[in-house]
């Protein structure tokens, strides 16, 4: 199947369709990167992450430039491959482009490759005029408005772009082959580099598809799901590792406060808006029961499993379901049920309505009154409701960059007590750096002498890899400071070898250093403790042994994708 040719007015479809998810820029362009918080969090994060691929670090831990030029270590907790993959994608004309409209290149190319990827999983079941369908409505479903325009989160559009090759995956594994276990793994860490709060929306939903269509074969099934989590999971420690060793040194428990907290967030007005995703399950479970030829079929078993899905997001969604949050602590980072949740509730929906589309001249009246087209008729109106009130959303959603939240942006206090930790709010790491918004601030120079007499002969600026100075110091000592904001990694030492002990600035927090009378030559470093290398080695294992599995070309006997029979 993956050998078939595709065909080429597809790939102009695919090519032309998300346009129209960009259309509204053509009346509302206040809304993008004008103000608004996400849009300059994610632009000043693709910008850094460019600068930082142009200079050579494939993958970024620490943004020298963000926070007003006081260093950042946001990637050290925030995924960055979305990221990476649109600088790739931008390469060719980045240099004529702004980096907002990089920005919008990155989110059209990941609806391109969602329709492709999901056209490659429906036609296993469909035929390819229907999987043609299925994906372009995986691309234009209303709630992509609110990723865009509201949310504007490249990382989720690209995360939601792998999720139908993680089900292709699943349904390998259950068909028996063992290559597949190094696919599942790969698309489980490709979800989580680009998103992780959809790998934990999600994760569940093709593990529960190998289990349960498994269960035939469950000893075989729990084995090589066991398998390709572990290899999966071991791909994604050069992340989770780290993340874990400094969360100490932020305010994390403010990702779960406010606005953030997922109990207030609870029956969000999204799940209303998407009822009629409830009303194509309705639909799709009485062609089940009616239509002769889905009766007990593959597609009408995957149906199923699909409408519980539908069904299990609807519940999380209520407020009734608050003490499955409580328990399963991981959910709760997911912040806004609705629009987390809704990854699982998009591919179920777009499987469902490909069942719908194979069987609808079968479909009998579901009423007296309520015939076949009109059924498709009223939906196409709930379809078009919904989406003219997205885009009424969009169009009525002020800029909400207020001032005094760009003042907290402006990283002005990034330390919170004159402690030798360092502590943050997920809203200055998050704020980044613009560099138009700091010109009327007065940004300290990269190297200060705080106090003393002391001469700076010359330095090399590069951090976070290296900061060199040659100093003079005339006085018994002089303190120093460095633009970086302090982290427990920053190390320094003399040309001699000898360790510098360094400190945060009470003032204002940025990395400083005592050298007594004298002349000194000191680089400073940012050290990668051990967690962070057992993280790259791990990561580096489990990656080539995903790879060798994909390309063994083995495969055990094929089964029901459903059955296991």
């Amino acid at each position: 199947m993956m050998g078939k040719q595709i065909s080429l007015k597809y790939w102009l479809c695919w090519l032309a369709a998300p346009l129209l998810l960009f259309l509204p820029l053509l009346f509302i362009p206040h809304v993008m990167f004008f103000g608004n918080s996400d849009a300059l969090f994610y632009s000043n994060i693709l910008a850094m992450v460019s600068n930082s691929l142009k200079s050579g670090v494939l993958f970024p831990r620490w943004l020298p430039e963000a926070n007003a030029g006081f260093g950042s270590p946001v990637m050290m907790f925030y995924a960055p491959l979305s990221y990476i993959v649109t600088v790739l994608i931008n390469l060719p004309f980045a240099s004529h482009i702004g980096i907002g409209v990089q920005l919008i290149v990155g989110m059209y190319a990941s609806q391109v490759v969602s329709g492709y990827t999901c056209y490659l999983w429906l036609r296993r079941s469909f035929s390819d005029d229907i999987a043609f369908v299925g994906s372009m409505l995986f691309v234009l479903l209303p709630y992509k408005l609110i990723y865009i325009y509201l949310h504007i989160n490249l990382a989720q559009l690209w995360a939601l772009a792998l999720l139908p090759l993680w089900m292709m995956a699943a349904q390998d594994i259950v068909s028996g082959s063992r290559r597949a276990m190094g696919a599942y793994a790969l698309a489980l860490a490709g979800v989580y580099y680009m998103h992780p709060l959809t790998l934990i929306a999600f994760g569940v939903v093709p593990a529960a598809y190998v289990l349960w269509f498994g269960r035939h074969n469950l000893l075989r099934s729990l084995l090589w799901l066991g398998i390709a989590h572990v290899l999966g999971l071991g791909m994604c420690m050069m992340q989770i590792l780290p993340a874990h060793f400094y969360m100490p040194w932020i305010h994390s428990d403010l990702f779960l406060k406010g606005n953030y907290f997922w109990q207030n967030n609870f029956y969000h007005v999204d799940v209303v808006l998407c009822a009629y995703y409830g009303m194509i399950a309705l639909v799709v479970g009485a062609a089940i029961r009616c239509v002769p030829s889905l009766k007990g079929s593959a597609v009408a078993y995957q149906g199923i499993f699909w409408i519980i899905v539908l069904c299990i997001v609807l519940f999380l969604t209520q407020q009734p379901s608050d003490f499955v949050w409580q328990m399963i602590k991981p959910l709760q980072y997911l912040q806004f049920p609705a629009a987390r949740l809704h990854a699982a509730a998009l591919m179920g929906v777009t499987y469902l309505i490909c069942i719908w589309l194979s069987s609808y001249h079968e479909m009998k009246p579901l009423g007296d009154l309520v015939s076949r087209r009109a059924t498709l008729v009223l939906l196409i109106i709930i379809f078009a409701v919904a989406t003219g009130w997205r885009v009424y959303q969009v169009e009525s959603d002020p800029t909400h960059a207020s001032d005094s939240y760009l003042g907290d942006a402006r990283a002005a206090k990034i330390i919170s007590t004159p402690v030798p930790v360092y502590e943050t709010s997920w809203g200055c790491i998050d704020a980044g750096h613009a560099y138009d918004l700091y010109e009327h601030r007065q940004v300290p120079l990269p190297i200060t002498v705080v106090s003393g007499n002391a001469k700076l002969i010359s330095s090399v600026w590069s951090p976070p890899d290296r900061i060199a100075l040659n100093v003079d110091v005339k006085s018994c000592g002089a303190k120093l400071s460095v633009r970086q904001c302090y982290v427990p990694l920053w190390k320094a030492h003399e040309a001699t070898g000898e360790d510098i002990a360094v400190f945060p600035g009470k003032a204002n927090g940025l990395t400083e250093l005592v050298l007594m009378q004298g002349r000194h030559e000191v680089e400073l470093i940012l050290d990668s403790p051990r967690e962070e290398k057992l993280g790259r080695i791990t990561a580096f294992i489990a990656l080539i042994m995903s790879m060798i599995l994909v390309g063994s070309g083995i495969r055990g006997p094929k089964r029901n994708l459903t059955t296991g029979a």
